[in-house]
């Protein structure tokens, strides 16, 4: 008994210690990973942004310019601004009888003498 005590004692002393100077020194090392991790998380969400935001202008650009064009030329057809030939007879506006049905499913659109 005597002689386990103080050998106890001292280990006891010794494992706190050194816990307690983990512990002290564990909170920096924390803190500072953990701003470092928001930082790159930040720039994860930033880096995201501005790539979704450059490919949907792309994607909006593009199809702007395609609708300009159409625009233009059912302009043309519509005014006589382009001489249309003996097959083009007359234009069919089906978009009133199309917003009954489920996009897709308009007979309409599938009869090949409308919409070839």
């Amino acid at each position: 008994g005597l002689i386990a005590t103080p050998l106890l004692a001292s280990t006891i002393t010794i494992s706190v210690a050194v816990a307690w100077k983990l512990l002290n020194e564990l909170n920096p090392l924390l803190e500072k990973s953990e701003r470092v991790f928001i930082g790159l998380q930040k720039d994860y969400l930033s880096s995201t942004v501005n790539l979704r935001s450059d490919f949907s202008a792309l994607v909006t650009e593009r199809g702007l310019k395609e609708l300009h064009i159409l625009t233009r030329v059912a302009g043309w057809l519509f005014f006589g601004g382009i001489e249309r030939s003996n097959s083009f007879t007359e234009m069919i506006f089906a978009s009133n009888e199309c917003k009954e049905y489920e996009i897709g499913d308009c007979p309409l659109i599938h009869n090949k003498t409308l919409a070839p």
